[in-house]
């Protein structure tokens, strides 16, 4: 079985320029920072205290927005993608992750200012909330533990990678197995089930550096 490394390149039609109104920022400022609130105990350098995107990705946001977020299209090459932050992803995307892992990650209702002025109502805020370690690194090439301060706290790592031509990942079947949709947080990437990752590409999705093993695009990797 193979899963899929989603990688940070994607093309310009599937990255839009965006912006959120400050009601929308001001929701996010705060539920990030709850979400920080268990790890700011621990070192910075510690590794469970690397996040992405303000808050650790992963973990759940602790409560839902009162009213739809509302970001508006600065600038963008064809129609949205089914999947772009902060544009968030298609119902159709949210339909996709569903029907692979009902029930687990959070989908926030926004509203998305066009450029022609209308408001398009079909996109939701995804936010993943599956946090795993799960890279089997006796498997991978390319891939080395990462200690910030090994003299003072030895048990702390996580994984750096050059992410090149060279670079192999292995997964833990035992650990993503079931799993649609999850951050490897000792890698800091994210990754998509092997079923999932198929769907997108046999139905046409465009977005969030879907499965393709081509330039830019997410990587297949080994479920062992």
């Amino acid at each position: 079985m193979m899963a899929w490394l989603r990688c940070d390149n994607i093309l310009i039609e599937d990255c839009p320029t965006l912006e959120w109104d400050d009601r929308s920022k001001d929701w996010l400022k705060t539920v990030r920072a709850k979400q920080r609130q268990p790890l700011e105990a621990l070192p910075p350098e510690h590794p469970d205290h690397v996040w992405q995107f303000g808050g650790p990705s992963g973990i759940p946001y602790p409560e839902s927005p009162a009213v739809p977020l509302v970001t508006s299209v600065v600038h963008s090459v064809g129609p949205l993608p089914d999947y772009s932050p902060p544009a968030g992803a298609s119902s159709r995307f949210r339909e996709a992750v569903e029907r692979f892992e009902p029930g687990v990650h959070q989908f926030f209702p926004m509203e998305v200012l066009l450029g022609d002025g209308t408001v398009d109502t079909s996109r939701w805020l995804m936010h993943i909330c599956n946090r795993v370690d799960a890279i089997a690194l006796e498997h991978c090439a390319d891939v080395h533990e990462y200690r910030p301060k090994p003299d003072q706290h030895p048990g702390w790592y996580y994984y750096r990678s050059n992410f090149d031509s060279k670079t192999r990942i292995a997964v833990r079947k035992s650990i993503i197995s079931g799993k649609a949709l999850w951050y490897d947080w000792r890698l800091q990437r994210f990754f998509l089930g092997q079923e999932l990752g198929q769907f997108l590409i046999e139905n046409g999705f465009r977005g969030w550096s879907l499965p393709s093993d081509g330039l830019g695009r997410s990587q297949h990797v080994a479920e062992v």
